[in-house]
């Protein structure tokens, strides 16, 4: 749930009249000099088209075009935020609340003094993680009166040493629970949460464990010593490459699985099916990896290989991944 926005102090009437001069202000209400800010082309991403000119008592001067009155964007740093016209007044999250001022030259509403900022929200207490994957699982957290947004560590260790990719920090908005993704399976993590609004950020929550589950096992014919049998002339099998791995001598490619087949007849042309582009598929003769000879590779989109068996030759298929893995039927018929 988003909390609801605050105006702010200064009605800005006057976006199509321009220039408008921002007054950028830290905490404390000092000006904040934008020259300082590196590089300012970076800092200030204005998407109405604007003029810009900057002095260094922490104004930005705009000149906008009279169609732009609708929405204004800007960036600072790692700010971003929308001001939405509401009813002639500019609304803005409240984590930013005391810490810009605008004024309009034209109409003179507008002043320098800034609202009080709250106090930092209290810390939120940590709950126990729920959706448990190999991969993920979800954080949760209860909620902080007066919190604005909440930050979340993840890290492999209860001392928060080191940290998961993408989550020191990480600033996931007015919620109470965030998922955690690309994780290890089998591993331990461990999270916690501050809370955060305009007057500052709270300390620490408690911190909270989660264990991904193992990893799924392989298909049954993930090696080629355990290739599914396949018999006769025409038929076909389901089969997947969802968890299949890939040995260490096996030709290269990515995981696969294997199927043996030796065809009964060699006066036909016989054709060997996949129906997804998802895996591919290489058809060998050759009883071990060290005399594996390819006979073809499947063509074309779903992919399919044509040849003229040899009457009483054992043949092997490989099936693997492609532009991803997944669940597939292989088949086989003929032509005369």
């Amino acid at each position: 749930m988003t909390p609801a926005p605050l105006d702010l102090p200064i009605i800005w009437r006057g976006c199509d009249w321009g220039p408008v001069i921002l007054r950028w202000k830290d905490v404390n209400g000092n000006p904040i000099p934008l020259a300082n800010w590196r590089p300012l082309a970076e800092s200030l991403n204005i998407n109405l088209g604007a003029v810009i000119s900057n002095s260094d008592n922490g104004e930005t001067i705009l000149s906008l075009a009279k169609s732009y009155t609708s929405n204004l964007r800007l960036g600072v740093e790692n700010w971003d935020w929308i001001w939405e016209r509401i009813d002639d007044a500019y609304r803005f999250p409240p984590f930013l609340a005391g810490k810009v001022q605008i004024k309009d030259p034209m109409s003179g509403i507008g002043t320098d003094t800034l609202p009080p900022l709250p106090p930092p929200p209290d810390a939120p207490v940590a709950d126990s993680p729920t959706d448990i994957a190999g991969r993920s699982f979800t954080a949760n957290w209860t909620v902080s009166p007066g919190a604005g947004g909440y930050r979340l560590d993840v890290s492999l260790n209860s001392n928060f040493t080191t940290y998961v990719a993408g989550f020191r920090d990480k600033n996931v908005g007015f919620v109470n629970s965030a998922s955690v993704v690309g994780l290890q399976y089998a591993t331990t993590y461990y999270y916690r949460v501050r809370a955060y609004n305009a007057g500052g950020v709270s300390d620490n929550s408690n911190v909270v464990n989660a264990t991904t589950t193992a990893a799924p096992p392989p298909p049954a014919n993930d090696n080629f010593a355990a290739a599914t049998l396949i018999s006769g002339i025409e038929g076909s099998i389901n089969g997947t490459t969802i968890n299949a791995t890939r040995e260490t001598t096996e030709p290269a490619g990515d995981n696969s699985v294997w199927y043996k087949w030796t065809p009964d007849r060699n006066d036909i042309v016989s054709y060997l099916h996949l129906n997804n582009s998802t895996n591919r598929m290489t058809l060998y003769t050759g009883t071990n990896f060290a005399n594996l000879h390819k006979v073809a590779d499947s063509v074309s989109n779903p992919p399919v290989i044509s040849f003229q068996p040899l009457l009483n030759t054992t043949y092997h298929i490989r099936v693997y991944k492609n532009s991803g893995v997944g669940p597939f039927t292989l088949s086989w018929d003929y032509a005369i």
